[in-house]
């Protein structure tokens, strides 16, 4: 049995949301909820923070 990482894992989850509203791939928005909830965040405002204060460019 292969192990799979967990941007596979991510990747793997199905991805229901509108094309043309999507700005960023799934797995990575996902990635960030899941860091920002093991650093400490309580809502999804404070995970919206975490990640803008972590973006790249």
């Amino acid at each position: 049995m292969k192990k799979l990482s967990l941007q596979e894992v991510l990747e793997g989850i199905t991805d229901t949301r509108r094309e043309r509203s999507v700005w960023y791939p799934l797995y990575e928005v996902l990635f960030i909820m899941l860091t920002a909830v093991i650093c400490g965040a309580t809502s999804y405002p404070k995970m919206e923070i975490f990640g803008k204060t972590r973006k790249n460019g």
